[in-house]
């Protein structure tokens, strides 16, 4: 039993650090050569097929298109680069370098490729991640020495000069590598964290479907970060998914503005009215000639709780639980009074519509976009 267990905690360390700690020559085979050679060949084949496949990507003409194709540019050289590491003599040293690097810029530019799904502002990006780049940056320099020393350990003499024991040097260094990959690790998980967090709080506040919601990715994202051998593929496939509820999720919401439209109107009533949502207050917005500054305007000032829809170019929904009485008055008046003293100043025409008791949501929704 003693021996089954050290076997098992064994390979978990080997596939948790990506170094072959087990006794077992075919067990290490199996892990680090057929399952491993096998998953990234998958990875990269399905990054091909979703650039050819996509115009979006290919195109790259919007912008979730132009960080999608960074992504799979990075992802399809971490598989290539995983792939040489694993079958060819380990004396390419400037690989695990480039390795770590690319991995840690993938999962950074994923974590801004949901914040940017969630709420569509390049503005927003530059400002909540203007230093998600200095861990990358610092990890690469640390890895860039540690492993020019392995190198200059290995291929030269230069440390027997200084009666240094190469055995003992390469130890130390071997050590602070492990504990690199740690923190590397570490660095992973928090830039996943912050992404299932910005995925958790839209969640919360806008009611979707299960289908639209982007959470899907955390599960191929914790094994890979768990497990190094098999990082890449597993990030791969957790970026692909993402990508994938990304692409559904665009039917819905307006490009320029990042609101909803109104064939997401029916559908979250018809959905809501199946969960006896109980909610009621709209606000209709008419911005004649002056549906950008509006737009602009409400992404700025609106609750967390409210949801808002273009209905067209300058006519905008608000849809608030709580937007009622006083409250709706004090939005509206807000609105008014902003768009006036704006720099080109105009008057929207702004107006209520209140669900009564016994109507169903999709009646409610009826009514709102035929006012």
């Amino acid at each position: 039993m003693m021996t089954l267990l050290k076997k098992i905690k064994d390979v978990l360390f080997s596939l948790v650090t990506g170094t072959y700690l087990t006794d077992d020559e075919k067990l290490n085979e199996i892990l680090f050569d057929h399952v491993a050679n096998t998953l990234m060949c998958i990875a990269i084949v399905a990054l091909v097929m979703v650039i050819i496949f996509s115009p979006d990507v290919r195109k790259r003409s919007t912008t979730d298109g132009k960080i999608m194709m960074f992504e799979c540019a990075m992802l399809l050289t971490i598989n290539t680069i995983d792939l040489i590491i694993n079958n060819v003599d380990h004396s390419f040293y400037v690989l695990p370098v480039i390795s770590e690097v690319v991995l840690m810029l993938i999962v950074m530019m994923w974590m801004i490729f949901i914040d940017h799904c969630m709420y569509r502002s390049v503005e927003h990006i530059r400002r909540r991640y203007r230093h998600a780049l200095l861990p990358v940056a610092l990890c690469a320099v640390i890895n860039i020495g540690l492993y020019t020393a392995c190198y200059v350990f290995l291929e030269t003499n230069i440390i027997e000069k200084y009666s240094v024991n190469t055995a003992d040097a390469l130890i130390t260094v071997f050590n602070i590598i492990l504990a690199m990959l740690f923190v590397d690790r570490i660095i992973h998980l928090c830039y996943i964290l912050t992404a299932t967090h910005v995925v958790r709080v839209r969640d919360k506040i806008s009611r979707e479907p299960r289908f639209l919601k982007l959470g899907a990715f955390i599960i191929p994202f914790l094994i890979g970060a768990l497990l190094k051998i098999y990082y890449a593929p597993f990030l791969t496939i957790g970026i692909i998914i993402t990508y994938m509820s990304s692409v559904k999720r665009k039917k819905y919401i307006d490009q320029e503005t990042g609101f909803y439209n109104s064939d997401y109107l029916k559908l979250v009533c018809a959905y809501q009215d199946r969960k006896d949502y109980i909610g009621g207050q709209g606000i209709i917005i008419e911005a004649t000639g002056h549906g950008k500054e509006m737009a602009g305007m409400l992404g700025s000032i609106m609750a967390a709780d409210s949801v808002i829809f273009i209905l067209d170019e300058d006519r905008f929904l608000i849809l608030s639980e709580s937007l009622r009485g006083s409250a709706a008055k004090m939005v509206m008046k807000t609105l008014i009074d902003t768009a006036e003293s704006s720099d080109d100043p105009y008057t929207p025409e702004v107006s209520t519509i209140s669900r009564s008791g016994d109507e169903s949501v999709i009646k409610f929704a009826e009514r709102l976009l035929a006012a």
